[in-house]
């Protein structure tokens, strides 16, 4: 959008100075080339909030754990029942 807002503008400012007679046809494509421009610069500014705004909620979450993390006893949650097995294991070992 740029290129051709540009390139537009350069060209009604020209037609307008270059040929007399032409000055009013030199201000049709000055007006579309800045309004390409404007609609250039407004989609810039709003793919720059964008990335700002994924950039901050990335460093709010918390980090994901990698895939070769071997997990630990508090990672691991664990049904009643098994608990009550573990315990009822703890229980006998100890009395040997």
């Amino acid at each position: 959008m740029r290129i051709p807002g540009a390139t537009l503008l350069i060209l009604g400012f020209v037609l307008c100075f270059a040929i007399d007679e032409w000055e009013f046809i030199g201000l049709f494509p000055m007006a579309v080339g800045l309004i390409l421009l404007a609609i250039a610069e407004k989609r810039a500014s709003d793919l720059a909030l964008a990335q700002a705004a994924s950039f901050a909620q990335m460093e709010k979450q918390p980090p994901r754990p990698s895939q070769k993390q071997v997990p630990t006893e508090d990672s691991i949650e664990l049904s009643s029942e098994v608990l009550q097995l573990l315990e009822r294991l703890n229980r006998s070992s100890k009395l040997r």
